[in-house]
C-alpha cells in the first residue's frame, strides 16, 4: 500500500479538522469569528448577516481536490447553518509494499477515494451568551467499500464589548466511522477554548484570536485578520497545521478569498467566494 493510500486511510476528514473554510484555515483559529463557515469550528457562532452563502475549492499536489460550501441564515433569534464538504483523491496507483528498495514494483491498478461531510448547526442567544449544537454526517468511499459515521459538536460563545470567548467540544463522545458495520476509524473528542479581541479604528479593523485544543495532547493556535477598507490580510499559526496566510477582497456583498497552508505533502491553495445580504 503506497504512502498516499496510508494517509487517506489513517486520517479520514483530516482536511476539514478542526474546521473548514479559507478564512479560518488562513488564520489557524476561527472559534469566535463570524462567517458562513464559522459553524464548522464552533456551532454557537451566530450568522454574520441575515443570509450568507459560500463556496470554496482547495487543491493539493494537483491530485486531491476539496469543494465545500455553506448556507447560513438568521431566522428571528435562531441561527441556522447547513454545510457540505466533498473531497476527491483523483486516480492513484495501488502499489504493494516495497521490501527490496532496489526494485520498483509494478502498479496493481488504480483507485480513488471520496470523502463527504455534511453539517447542520443551530444556535440561539441567551443575553451575551450564544449556545449551539452542530450535527455531522460523514461518508467515505474507497476500493468498493463505504464507511459511515455520525457525530456532533457543542459550543458556547460569550461576547462583551470587543472581547469574545468560545468553548467547544468537537465530536462529543467520539465519532466512529464504520465500514460494513465494523468500526475502523474513530475521531476522538476534542476540547477547545478560545479568546479574541477586536481593535477598531476609523480606517481599519483588526481581530486577534488565540486558542487551545486538547485531544490526547495540547495544541495551540494564534492568528488575526486585518481589514483596511475592502482588503483583508490574514496570518496565523497552528501547531496542528503550521503557518497559514491569506487575503480577501470585498465588493457590494461579495467576498473573494485566497489562502495557502502547508501539509505533509506540500502546500494546499484555497479559493473561496461568499455572498452576504442584510445585517444580522
Amino acid at each position: 500500500m503506497n504512502i498516499l493510500m496510508l494517509f487517506l486511510v489513517s486520517y479520514p476528514f483530516n482536511y476539514i479538522y478542526p474546521g473548514s473554510g479559507v478564512r479560518g484555515n488562513s488564520i489557524g483559529t476561527f472559534y469566535t469569528f463570524k462567517g458562513p463557515s464559522s459553524n464548522w469550528w464552533n456551532p454557537s457562532v451566530p450568522p454574520e448577516e441575515k443570509f450568507s452563502v459560500s463556496g470554496e475549492w482547495n487543491n493539493l499536489l494537483g491530485l486531491f481536490s476539496l469543494i465545500d460550501g455553506c448556507i447560513s441564515a438568521s431566522i428571528g433569534n435562531i441561527g441556522i447553518t447547513a454545510g457540505y464538504s466533498v473531497f476527491n483523491s483523483g486516480s492513484m496507483p495501488i502499489n504493494p509494499e516495497i521490501e527490496d528498495s532496489s526494485t520498483l514494483p509494478e502498479s496493481l491498478g488504480t483507485f480513488s477515494e471520496t470523502e463527504k461531510a455534511y453539517l447542520l448547526s443551530l444556535n440561539h442567544p441567551a443575553g451575551p451568551i450564544h449556545i449551539g449544537i452542530g450535527f455531522k454526517f460523514y461518508q467515505q468511499d474507497m476500493l468498493g467499500a463505504r464507511g459511515i459515521g455520525y457525530g456532533f459538536d457543542m459550543g458556547i460563545l460569550y461576547r462583551k464589548n470587543r472581547v469574545s470567548i468560545g468553548c467547544v467540544i468537537k465530536d462529543a463522545g467520539g465519532t466512529s466511522i464504520s465500514w460494513n458495520g465494523r468500526v475502523v476509524d474513530v475521531i476522538p473528542a476534542a476540547y477547545i477554548a478560545a479568546i479574541s479581541y477586536r481593535f477598531v479604528r476609523e480606517n481599519w479593523d483588526l481581530k486577534m484570536e488565540s486558542s487551545l485544543l486538547y485531544q490526547h495532547e495540547i495544541h495551540y493556535a494564534i492568528g488575526g485578520e486585518l481589514t483596511f477598507y475592502f482588503i483583508s490580510l490574514r496570518l496565523g499559526w497552528s501547531s496542528l497545521k503550521g503557518i497559514g496566510s491569506g487575503v480577501g477582497v470585498s465588493f457590494r456583498g461579495f467576498y473573494l478569498n485566497y489562502g495557502v497552508n502547508p501539509t505533509g505533502f506540500g502546500y494546499t491553495h484555497r479559493l473561496g467566494i461568499i455572498y452576504s445580504k442584510g445585517g444580522a
